[in-house]
Order: C-alpha cells, then structure tokens, then sequence
C-alpha cells in the first residue's frame, strides 16, 4: 500500500498530519534548488578589465575583526606584494572589506589564500562579497587569467 494511501485510513486529524508531513518531504523536490543556493554566475576575464581600475593577484596577509554591531560584523584584510599585475597600481589599494550578516551566504577571507583583487579608483579598500570581483581563486581561474593577459609575474 502506498504512503499517502496509508495517511488516508486514519482519522480527519491524523491524516492532516500525515500528508502534511509527506509533503515536507516532497516540496523540496519539486523546487529548484537553485533557489536556495548561493551562488554567482563565472566570470569571463575581460569582465574583471571592464569592471577595475586596479587588478592584480596577491595573498590575503591578515585580517582584522573590526566592530561588530548587532549580528553584523566588519573585517578588513591587507594583501601581500602582487604576484600579477593585471592592471593599474596595486599600490592604490589598501585593503579588503568583508561584511557579514550571519546568512548562510556569507563570504569568508582565509589568511594565506591567493585572491583576484578588483580596485576602484574611488574607493581604498575592495569589497570581498559572494558575487563580487574579489574573491579566493579557485579552481584554474588563477592560470586562465595569466594566459589571458599574457602577464609576465610582477618582480
């Protein structure tokens, strides 16, 4: 006999509960889990030129918490010596901005990790958001936007 079959035989308050319960189950099925999902579409390499006036790559050095105010905190991080230059002056950009609300889809900066830094000119500090243009490198991005810019490493 199938589940919702069962849920039928008991009485009028049960078999609320019941099928109740077997449409928990079934509701996340029927929707797309992308919509729960945080996650940014990828991001082709010329995006980055259009999009900084200062791009380069470097490792998070340190990372300072900042203030707290109420369930949202800041924390600002400070890079190393680029490795690549992609465009601009690194040297123009003082630090990274985090903040984070306590979702689910908050963002992390990881000390030691290598990161695609995006500079504005009007701005001394990037932001580091889950869809923003700085971020950890992963995967063979780092790679693909060398052999993009044909970058020769900073010295």
């Amino acid at each position: 006999m199938h589940k919702l079959s069962k849920c039928l035989i008991f009485p009028l308050r049960m078999r609320l509960r019941c099928i109740s319960m077997m449409l928990s189950f079934l509701v996340p099925l029927l929707v797309s889990p992308t919509s729960w999902a945080c996650s940014c579409l990828a991001k082709e390499p010329s995006q980055y030129l259009a999009r900084c006036d200062h791009l380069f790559i470097a490792t998070l050095e340190n990372i300072n918490l900042d203030k707290k105010d109420g369930p949202v905190t800041q924390v600002t991080g400070t890079f190393s010596l680029p490795t690549h230059i992609f465009k601009g002056n690194p040297a123009d950009v003082k630090g990274v901005i985090n903040t984070r609300s306590g979702t689910s889809c908050d963002t992390f900066m990881q000390v030691g990790e290598e990161y695609i830094v995006c500079g504005k000119s009007d701005a001394k500090f990037t932001k580091h958001t889950m869809c923003g243009f700085t971020h950890t490198l992963y995967g063979d991005e780092k790679q693909r936007m060398i052999e993009q810019f044909s970058v020769e490493p900073s010295k």
